[in-house]
């Protein structure tokens, strides 16, 4: 109708998240990411997020402590956008390292952003983390530790 979905296009309808798989006159079937086909009656879709039309944000964030090196690190990230972020054509845009950001729990991060295709930041997200997560580890800076506090020892 006014082309704002196809068949096809990742989108998030309400709280229904997942790929378009049929537009009808009533309803729109879209297929969530665990295989639910949820069926969405036109009627009450009233805000469309297509997330299939614009480059898509990815965005890593690298777990630091107040007395990291933050320089070297700096210098390992700049390395590792040059070299590896190549080898991955879904890159619109290249990253840029925003720098250090301290999260809502007290924890310091460096954030880096870059821009891909549709559908592949979360796989672009991933391999950059751990391009950067290999190259401090083989630079012998240590990142700190995270662990879970919902899980019991065992």
């Amino acid at each position: 109708m006014e082309e704002q979905i196809n068949v096809g296009d990742a989108v998030k309808i309400g709280t229904i998240e997942g790929t378009v798989s049929a537009i009808g006159i009533r309803t729109t079937q879209v297929v969530s990411a665990d295989g639910t086909l949820n069926f969405i009656p036109n009627r009450n879709i009233t805000i469309v997020s297509n997330k299939s039309r614009n480059e898509m944000r990815a965005l890593v964030q690298i777990p630091i402590v107040p007395d990291s090196p933050i320089d070297d690190i700096n210098a390992i990230i700049e390395t590792v956008n040059q070299t590896v972020a190549s080898k991955f054509p879904a890159i619109t845009q290249a990253p840029t390292n925003l720098g250090t950001v301290p999260l809502p729990d007290g924890k310091l991060v460096i954030q880096v952003v870059t821009f891909t295709q549709p559908g592949e930041q979360s796989t672009v997200q991933h391999e950059l983390l751990s391009a950067y997560l290999k190259a401090i580890s083989d630079a012998d800076i240590t990142l700190p530790t995270i662990y879970r506090t919902d899980t019991p020892n065992v």
